[in-house]
């Protein structure tokens, strides 16, 4: 059901599924796991330097649970990092080919075949299937599909013992036992190794409508925007930073349509035009000048320029400080008022920029002009920020092995006790990603 190969074009009925066999979840090293992945041909690539064991992936022979077309090779069994198999199932055909390993593939943009892939990121040429599922990634459309986890059919996972779980229904509901998929996504590679995704499509909305609006307080964007994140039809709520705006018009010469020292980009998507309804939206918020809208699809990339222009701009100041932040929306404005004046204290010239996903209140600090020096004075204080206001010190980042030591901040001792119990459980000796989580 899951691997048939047909010329024939699909007709979805109900609930379309793709799956993606993808080496870009092993990455190329014990922390490593959004980007692209390593070279084929790499005799160090998965960072394992050859130590013995079920998990050693660098061994003459590639493991029973890798991709056929890669198996026993005598090169390094890395498979290249455009091998991926996008499979979608229907109730009458199915169809599959190759797509690049990365977000921004054919298989995860499939709107011309009237269905489209529940997450996008800014980042969709480089990051991972994989490693977006590791994190739990949400992204740009998250206020209408959710999160990776919310788009998780099935899965493969390669567990430290050598092992393969296969976790793949061919029914819509199935409460048999533990929900063990939902254990690996977020997990950020400390209890397997995902090798196939299976992965829900959505029908894509043949009318969309986008608007940036400018205000000159952050509180009232943040009213305006819990207004709108419940809306029917509402396909993206963004904040931008007006710094932000400010810096992509000096650099790239982009100047965002609306002037605010905070912008709000709203997306509103259904099988009929939205303008009208939109326009009935907005009508009575409070906004610094008329808000830009954006009918046809021209218009709409336009706009949506200014916030996918934002990772280019900031990283052109070098490696910023990066706080990825889930916040209640009540503490969103006080977060960022705070933050500032933190930032402000350790570096005068310092500049903090904010953006991010304002409707699920998961945001993105970014610390621009602060010396390497400064970070590990500052840094303790912004997660201290972060619990104060109520927020979780990750949102769809990962905790990594930099927040590891804040994680009692949103977890409770039994919850982390938990956690340490599952991963001792299916990873003994601690062989995956031992940096990760926990300290």
């Amino acid at each position: 059901m899951w691997s048939v190969r047909t010329t024939s074009s699909p007709t979805p009925t109900c609930s379309p599924r793709a799956a993606w066999t993808t080496p870009a979840a092993i990455g190329d090293g014990p922390v490593r796991w959004c980007g692209q992945a390593p070279p084929s041909r790499s005799p160090r690539c998965c960072g394992c330097a050859g130590t013995p064991g079920p998990m050693s992936p660098c061994k003459a022979v590639a493991p029973p649970w890798w991709p056929a077309p890669f198996r026993n090779t005598t090169t390094c069994c890395c498979p290249p990092k455009d091998f991926v198999r996008w499979a979608m199932s229907t109730s009458s055909n199915a169809v599959s080919w190759r797509a690049p390993g990365h977000a921004g593939g054919g298989a995860a943009r499939r709107d011309g075949g009237g269905l489209v892939f529940g997450v996008d990121l800014s980042a969709r040429d480089s990051a991972t299937v994989g490693g977006m599922a590791a994190t739990n990634a949400g992204g740009l459309r998250t206020v209408r599909y959710g999160n990776m986890s919310e788009q998780l059919v099935g899965l493969d996972v390669a567990l430290p013992d050598g092992s393969v779980l296969h976790r793949h229904s061919r029914v819509r509901r199935d409460n048999t036992g533990y929900d063990l998929p939902a254990l690996f996504v977020g997990a950020e590679g400390t209890l397997g190794v995902i090798t196939q995704l299976d992965l829900r499509l959505h029908p894509a909305p043949s009318h969309r409508v986008t608007a940036i609006c400018g205000f000159s307080d952050l509180d009232a964007l943040v009213a305006a925007g819990r207004v709108l994140r419940d809306a029917d039809g509402i396909a993206a709520l963004e904040l931008i930073d007006g710094r932000a705006a400010a810096l992509t018009r000096e650099q790239l010469g982009l100047a965002a349509p609306v002037e605010g020292d905070w912008l709000l980009l709203v997306e509103l998507a259904a099988d009929h035009d939205q303008t009208d309804r939109l326009a009935g939206l907005l009508g009575g918020m409070r906004f610094r000048g008329e808000p830009a809208v954006g009918v046809d699809s021209a218009a709409r990339q336009r706009l949506w320029r200014t916030r996918e222009a934002l990772a280019e701009v900031l990283g052109g100041y070098g490696p910023p400080l990066k706080v990825d932040v889930s916040l209640p929306l009540p503490a969103i404005g006080r977060f960022a008022r705070d933050a500032a004046s933190l930032v402000h204290a350790h570096v005068a010239d310092a500049l903090p920029v904010l953006f991010g996903h304002i409707g699920e209140g998961n945001l993105h600090l970014n610390v621009l002009r602060l010396p390497p020096d400064r970070e590990p004075a500052l840094y303790p204080e912004l997660m201290g920020l972060i619990a104060e206001c109520g927020g979780n010190v990750s949102s769809e980042h990962g905790v990594g092995s930099r927040k590891r030591r804040y994680l009692g901040m949103s977890r409770e001792p039994t919850d982390i006790a938990v956690m340490r119990t599952i991963k001792a459980a299916l990873d003994p000796t601690g062989y995956l990603n031992a940096a990760v989580l926990f300290e």
